[in-house]
């Protein structure tokens, strides 16, 4: 149950078996100097927790925390009070061919701290996973499973990415496409969960939309854009009508084809900003001016 890195423990939400711990896993608590757990963790084991340490309830595991948050805690976890960090470097700064290389734990702790290298397939790709729109970078570096929350470097030892994820096929062999958060997004992240313990002030529309294939726009005779697979209760995107099914060919007059161009304009305005849906749905095309929304506020 959990994950001990030294002196710091962390339990629930992505850690394994949450009913049973082990001698091992009692002893890492007993000694912890952090304890990180959500709602599937038992109580009772707070009880071992020793004075002074700290200890940081993260919430119900509802199937909605954001994917992109849950990896980047995870290694703010691991650097707690190690006494040695890794500092950041300019993800922005990043272009295609340069060198990097990750460190993790592939397959487990008999594999720890494996060390494999690549280049940056491509910049600033937008992905969707669970409802979650995250711009990642890409990259060819071997990834596994127990890569995710590990350190993608450059070459002068600095952290350029958090590694989050890679693509995976049952019919088909994929190979060298994996993906990491960029340091630009988990510093601004890392930042504010040290100062406050969350994270606030994140834009959010309210919808999940993804590309329309050529074939689907000649099949339903549909415009360029985007299409809207899904629409978040309680924001005001559904208050004002956007409905699944609707095609959104431009955002606040600019038409965007990809999500990483969506989220360029949402990233450039604020929580409580306005921002005009240009909306074609039943042969028609309209606007709809909605309002930005807090992240926290719509999945928690």
């Amino acid at each position: 149950m959990g994950k001990n890195y030294g002196k710091v423990y962390i339990t629930g939400a992505g850690c394994g078996d949450y009913d049973l711990i082990t001698l091992r896993g009692l002893e890492a608590i007993k000694k912890c100097d952090v304890l990180i757990y959500d709602d599937l963790i038992d109580e009772k084991l707070l009880e071992y927790v020793p004075a002074g340490a700290e200890i940081i309830y993260m919430g119900k595991r509802n199937g909605r925390h954001s994917f992109l948050q849950q990896e980047i805690n995870e290694t703010i976890v691991k650097c707690a009070k190690s006494g040695k960090t890794a500092t950041f470097g300019d993800s922005s700064k990043l272009c295609v061919g340069q060198d990097v290389c990750a460190i993790g734990n592939p397959l487990g702790d008999t594999f720890s701290l494996t060390l494999t290298n690549g280049i940056i397939s491509a910049i600033d790709r937008g992905m969707t996973y669970n409802g979650h729109e995250m711009t990642l970078l890409q990259t060819n570096t071997a990834l596994n499973e127990g890569n995710s929350g590990g350190a993608l470097f450059n070459m002068q030892g600095q952290v350029v990415g958090i590694t989050n994820m890679k693509m995976m096929s049952y019919y088909n062999s994929i190979e060298g496409i994996g993906f990491a958060i960029p340091s630009s997004t988990c510093k601004a992240v890392t930042d504010a969960l040290i100062a406050d313990g969350k994270v606030s002030g994140r834009t959010s529309i309210g919808i999940t939309v993804g590309e329309i294939p050529d074939e689907a726009k000649e099949a339903y005779n549909l415009p360029s854009g985007l299409y809207v697979s899904d629409v978040s209760k309680g924001s005001d995107a559904e208050k004002q009508g956007i409905q699944k099914g609707d095609v959104i060919t431009a955002f606040d007059g600019v038409e965007c084809l990809t999500t990483s161009e969506v989220l360029k304009i949402k990233e450039s305005l604020s929580v409580g900003d306005k921002m005009t849906l240009t909306v074609y749905r039943d042969g028609e095309s309209f606007d709809v001016d909605i309002t930005l929304m807090d992240t926290n506020d719509l999945y928690g």
